[in-house]
């Protein structure tokens, strides 16, 4: 498969072998993403704003199904059927309903070299056809509620997740434990960003914490075990109704422990991060440390 999908993470080698798998007929381990090179990969407008699979799973399964459209073309000569009479299981071309009239995917891909050459499916993915999908059965947007258990110590103002569960609507998961992962990875980002992370100035605009030496970012102790959660929701525009999945569990992590903390003190902080000590100053000026 190739493709201009960048992989930054979102692990395009696991969910779009499954998808081209899934319209072959043929087991995923014989599904190879080959890496983006720039010289000779299609062009792709970016692997941005959770469109991974939606945009690249998408051409993917289209390119998959025209590949098997002129297979199919090619079978139906030798089993004398049309080509929409035709299906492939386990690596066998055969006629719907009549599982001994079969030919091998592989007989038939080889003899196609004969006729048109390399089987070669192409497919994109096509934004207006997108918008149409969205305005017949919603949006594409993926939707999410994260809660969370914090223990405050009113003499450091330390904060402490006790429990963290991430809840997601991303349509038909393709690979779960990718999509797990990505929601996990992104919470726990903006867990750093909420407790600990901060670049800080100077009074001349020069950054004070250049590096990772002086730059406070949450190790393995400060991180909760994240429990992650897949709702079934109204499909996406995506591949079998898959959504986007990448960046939405970024964005609650802050105010979710911030509800938690004014939940635990009765002390709304309203400036990040919510470190030590800006927990501890709101809880002073409250009174309540």
């Amino acid at each position: 498969v190739h493709i201009g999908k960048i992989d930054m993470g979102t692990i395009p080698g696991f969910g779009i072998p499954m998808i081209v798998a899934e319209e072959l007929g043929i087991p995923v381990s014989d599904v190879t993403v080959v890496n983006v090179d720039t010289d000779a990969s299609p062009w792709d407008a970016g692997t941005v704003g959770s469109r991974g699979i939606l945009v690249s799973g998408t051409a993917c399964r289209l390119a998959a199904i025209d590949a098997r459209n002129q297979i199919f073309k090619m079978a139906a000569t030798q089993l004398e059927c049309s080509p929409e009479d035709l299906e492939i299981v386990n690596k066998q071309i055969r006629v719907k309903g009549t599982p001994a009239k079969s030919v091998a995917l592989a007989t038939v891909a080889t003899n196609a070299h004969n006729v048109i050459g390399e089987v070669i499916g192409r497919g994109y993915f096509d934004n207006v056809a997108a918008v149409a999908e969205e305005k017949a059965h919603g949006s594409s947007q993926p939707f999410t509620t994260h809660a969370c258990i914090v223990e405050v110590n009113p003499d450091t103002g330390n904060v402490k997740i006790l429990k963290y569960v991430a809840v997601h609507d991303i349509g038909q998961p393709i690979h779960q434990a990718a999509v797990e992962g990505q929601i996990e990875g992104a919470a726990a980002m903006s867990i750093g960003q909420a407790l600990c992370e901060q670049v800080v100035f100077d009074k001349d605009g020069r950054t004070m914490n250049p590096s990772f030496v002086d730059y406070l970012m949450p190790t393995i102790n400060m991180m909760p075990r994240i429990e992650t959660t897949l709702v079934d929701g109204y499909p996406g525009a995506g591949p079998y109704g898959a959504k986007g999945a990448g960046k939405i569990a970024c964005v609650p992590p802050m105010a979710c422990i911030a509800n938690a903390i004014y939940n635990a003190t009765g002390v709304r902080i309203r400036k990040l991060p919510l470190s030590p000590e800006n927990v501890l100053r709101a809880l002073k000026e409250a009174g309540k440390a």
